[in-house]
This record gives structure tokens, sequence and C-alpha cells, in this order.
């Protein structure tokens, strides 16, 4: 539902501008039969006092509870 909305674009669009304005990640190759960490996109509406939306935010989180420790480290 997220994906069709334009403000939630927006906000997606901003969480990655922001990784790599601060270059926080960067793409390499797959080592071989290594797996990669999966993430998923955590969305939250920022409210003022009287509850009104002033803005949607998007982070984008690793799911870390997926890693294996011999094998994904």
């Amino acid at each position: 539902e997220a994906l069709k909305d334009a403000d939630w674009v927006s906000a997606m669009q901003e969480e990655l501008d922001q990784f790599a304005r601060l270059k926080v990640w960067r793409l390499v190759p797959r080592p071989e039969g290594k797996s990669v960490i999966k993430t998923k996109w955590i969305f939250k509406n920022k409210k003022d006092e009287s509850s009104l939306v002033i803005q949607n935010k998007a982070r984008l989180v690793a799911v870390g509870y997926s890693q294996q420790e011999v094998n994904d480290m």
C-alpha cells in the first residue's frame, strides 16, 4: 500500500538519498556461499500536537534476527 502513495515513496527515496549522502553502504558482490541479510521498511507518521500528520517517515532496517553467526559474518 505504501508503495502506491507518492508521499511514502518520497519518504523512502529520502531515506535512500540520506544513506548515499552519508556513505552508509556500498554495493559489493556477494561472496559465494554467503547469504544476504534481508531488509524491511518501517513506516511512521510524524504528527503535530493536534495529531495532524506533518511528515511521513520511512526507515530501512536490517532484519538482523535472520543472521547466522558462522555464515553471514
